[in-house]
């Protein structure tokens, strides 16, 4: 089965780029493809608010995780608002990287 990782620093507050990462991750779930999300830096400020509606929307199709390090600096560790949501650290993030995917796409 293919599959692709897509990592996103970026806050989707602050950047129209997120709503392309979202058009792209439903376009790989319907194309049958193994579709995950790593939230780091200020993507992670995605887990609450609207942004993190349309994670909660797509969160049944797409794995999403976020970098525990990143949540916690920005006061976010103790939040799970989106159902399934994942909190890693570096070394799972790269396990993950290395071992679960086949493509990664960088919006850093």
């Amino acid at each position: 089965m293919k599959s692709t990782l897509y990592l996103y620093s970026k806050s989707p507050y602050a950047s129209k780029g997120f709503e392309t990462v979202l058009k792209m991750l439903k376009s790989h779930v319907n194309q049958g493809v193994k579709t995950g999300l790593v939230l780091l830096q200020d993507a992670v400020t995605g887990t609450v608010g609207e942004v993190g509606g349309k994670l909660r929307e797509i969160s049944a199709s797409v794995k999403i995780y976020a970098l525990l390090e990143d949540a916690k600096a920005r006061g976010l560790a103790d939040l799970n608002t989106v159902d399934g949501l994942i909190f890693v650290n570096y070394k799972e993030l790269v396990n993950i990287i290395v071992n679960e995917y086949e493509h990664i796409v960088n919006y850093l």
